[in-house]
């Protein structure tokens, strides 16, 4: 089974962060170095794990330059086997995700064919399920989640699921668009590692400054492709996460009851 966790999302995250972190480095240079927060502070760690404490770091072009060259190189390329494993994990679950959204797909088109033979009068709806299930799905799903919270008999339930059904199988199959973005993120953290070896140390300083300059930019353009392919990994992974619960989720909102003259449905 398709299991939808964070660790991967996570990853993007961390190196995110970094990036982030970086872009301030050499946006700001060593001036902020004593008066760090907010992802310069996340950077001062991941720099620090890589051989370069801040703190020491001179206040001129040239010493800030150098000294943070030789840890960035690291983090570059522990950003890159990041972005590697991502991708690797990725296209290895491509297969157990199909696999989950065609067997919960079909779980649900069964069920509903059954609850289409009901009769209505024998079904209640547990509208603290309902209100459950909406909530798990609002920040991904808003409009679907606004629609199911409205829903108040078998009929209208049933269209519901139908509608979610088809909504969600065809976002959980746009995996195209996720290994594209991972792609170029990874592209661009590629070209920011090979243009961290455009300076030399004995540089002119105006050269140093125009390289930072350099740098600020490149770090901006693959922060916002990481964002991006963190964007589109969740959107292929909360369909998937959603579709999964949907078989117990209806049995939980449909409460089989028994009416005078009618028979209770089990399912």
């Amino acid at each position: 089974m398709f299991t939808v966790t964070n660790p991967m999302l996570d990853d993007m995250d961390h190196v995110f962060n970094t990036l982030s972190g970086t872009e301030s480095l050499f946006e700001t240079g060593s001036s902020s170095v004593y008066n760090i927060q907010g992802t310069e502070g996340y950077i001062e760690g991941v720099l620090l794990a890589n051989g370069v404490n801040l703190s020491r770091i001179t206040g001129n072009e040239a010493g800030f330059v150098d000294s943070i060259k030789s840890g960035l190189k690291k983090v570059y390329e522990t950003l890159k086997n990041i972005l590697k494993g991502i991708k690797d994990f990725f296209t290895k679950s491509k297969a157990d995700s199909a696999d989950t959204v065609k067997n919960s797909v079909a779980e649900m088109n069964t069920a509903l064919e059954k609850y289409k033979k009901a009769d209505p009068k024998t079904f209640e709806v547990d509208k603290e399920a309902i209100k459950s299930l909406a909530a798990s799905m609002n920040a991904d799903y808003p409009d679907l989640a606004k629609s199911l919270e409205s829903v108040d008999n078998l009929p209208g339930i049933i269209n519901w699921y139908e509608k979610a059904i088809k909504e969600l199988e065809t976002d959980a199959k746009k995996t195209t668009e996720a290994e594209a973005s991972l792609k170029e993120a990874d592209k661009a953290v590629e070209e920011l590692s090979n243009a961290s070896n455009g300076i030399k140390e004995d540089a002119e300083p105006d050269e140093k400054s125009s390289f930072k300059a350099v740098m600020a930019e490149k770090t901006a353009s693959a922060k916002e492709k990481v964002k991006k392919s963190r964007e589109k990994l969740k959107e292929v992974f909360s369909p998937v996460s959603i579709l999964q619960k949907l078989p117990a989720s209806i049995k939980k909102i449909l409460k089989s009851k028994k009416v005078d003259g009618t028979e209770s449905w089990e399912f």
